[in-house]
């Protein structure tokens, strides 16, 4: 778990746990291995195929299973 202004932390759950726990807020799981705050997304870029852009600079990968819920994610007024 990568937290802002903090060393990055190692759980002993899953991420499934830790999704369901955020349920409702504004997060979600763009991969496999990957649960983002989307209040923290800086950029979606969809070359290369599809990335994120945090706020920290950090890239992460959106899996191909999830770039429709995304999508539709982005298009919505989430916040």
């Amino acid at each position: 778990v990568i937290l802002e202004n903090e060393s990055p932390l190692t759980l002993s759950i899953t991420l499934k746990s830790i999704e369901e726990k955020l349920d409702g807020l504004s997060f979600m799981r763009v991969h496999h291995s990957y649960l983002v705050n989307m209040d923290k997304v800086s950029q979606y870029v969809k070359s290369d195929g599809g990335y994120l852009i945090m706020s920290d600079n950090s890239m992460i990968p959106i899996s191909r299973s999830k770039k429709s819920e995304l999508k539709t994610f982005l298009e919505s007024d989430y916040k």
